[in-house]
């Protein structure tokens, strides 16, 4: 009789432990790409130098950023980064931009904005990638000088 009176809380137990796997696994998913998001932007913000490497400046690991800007759909943002499109936010207003860093095919940090509520803008150099990606192995130089409380990154010609 004793062992019918804790089998119905163990099992109870069981289940809950048992839902709460995958729930945690989407969450921690959701939560890297937003630690990455929010690192980035401090990563931005407490940079003084006036030069410096990308790979120095993004604290985690990537393989390629991209910069898109206003009027570029999900799909061909996929179609240029090899990422699904469900994964992608546009930009969806004039003047937005999306800055998108991949892994393994896989996004690992996007901010989706106007640069002068980042804080920063960005300028690519047109280079072999066309002008709209850096690879982490293209070791990519910016300069960055400051107007009006807004950080200003050009890239330097590879």
């Amino acid at each position: 009789m004793a062992v019918k009176k804790y089998i119905l809380p163990a099992l109870c137990i069981l289940a809950i432990v048992l839902l709460s796997i995958p729930a945690y696994q989407y969450i921690s998913g959701r939560d890297a790409l937003t630690r990455n998001n929010i690192a980035f932007h401090k990563a931005v913000d407490k940079l003084q130098s006036d030069s410096a490497v990308w790979n120095d400046i993004v604290p985690f690991a990537w393989d390629s950023f991209y910069l898109f800007g206003y009027g570029v759909t999900r799909e061909e943002m996929a179609a240029s980064t090899e990422v699904s499109a469900d994964s992608l936010k546009e930009p969806a207003n004039e003047g937005q931009v999306a800055l998108l860093f991949v892994k393994d095919k896989k996004v690992v940090c996007q901010i989706t904005d106007f640069p002068s509520r980042m804080g920063y803008s960005l300028r690519l150099a047109d280079d072999q990638n066309g002008g709209d990606r850096i690879d982490y192995t293209d070791h990519a130089r910016f300069s960055m000088i400051q107007s009006d409380g807004q950080k200003i990154f050009t890239q330097e010609n590879p």
